[in-house]
């Protein structure tokens, strides 16, 4: 019998996507697709950071949570529309990261397929591969030159300052607005996580700890 600790699966069995967040996921997708290529990247960045990945669409049992669903339309945008600019995914041809990325990525899903050797380790793995794969070369595409990093680096500054102000609320306060939106983990974000009498800020991160290392 395999252990507690090492038992495999878990997540949702039906869709958690709250309303207004579908549409927010919406308008972000059609802003990639019709943004020009310097720009395609803001979208993405802002919802997939700014909104818990706990929003989850489910078809036929494979689960779409928020980045999955954004990395839906960038594919659209890079191999079917692309649209004004240079959408070759590769800007310099396949280099030595990409090919550590590739490989780490590949070697990560089949250990994990190894070790618990069912079919839903096959679908979880092969959800990995396309959640490391979509955002990389997303980023890989979009993110060209100089003015590109830093265009990223303004728009994740905006967004650290939006986290902060949501992280502040839930620090005085003592409630997570995020639990508001009703996702897988709404009543995780809804708890008052608290060490020595302090409220741990989690933002829309996971957990605290993500969320400390990432604002």
């Amino acid at each position: 019998m395999i252990p507690e600790n090492l038992r495999f699966g878990g997540g949702v069995s039906d869709t958690i996507l709250n309303p207004f967040v579908a549409v927010l996921i919406v308008l972000a997708g059609v802003l990639m697709i019709i943004l020009p290529q310097r720009k395609a990247i803001v979208p993405f960045l802002v919802t997939s950071l700014l909104i818990p990945g706990d929003q989850v669409l489910v078809i036929a049992g494979l689960h779409f949570p928020l980045m999955r669903m954004l990395i839906v339309f960038g594919i659209l945008r890079i191999f079917i529309i692309k649209g004004p600019g240079q959408w070759n995914v590769f800007s310099g041809g396949l280099n030595r990261i990409d090919k550590l990325v590739i490989l780490l990525s590949v070697v990560g899903a089949v250990a994990g397929v190894l070790l618990f050797r069912t079919g839903q380790a096959v679908a979880f793995e092969l959800g990995k591969l396309y959640s490391a794969f979509g955002v990389y070369f997303l980023l890989r595409c979009v993110i060209r030159n100089h003015e590109d990093v830093v265009r990223v680096i303004r728009v994740l500054a905006f967004i650290v300052a939006a986290l902060g102000l949501v992280m502040i609320v839930e620090r005085i306060g003592g409630h997570n607005p995020y639990s508001l939106l009703g996702g897988a983990k709404a009543t995780y974000f809804a708890t008052d996580l608290a060490r020595d009498g302090r409220i741990r800020a989690t933002g829309s991160f996971g957990t605290p700890i993500l969320a400390g290392v990432s604002v």
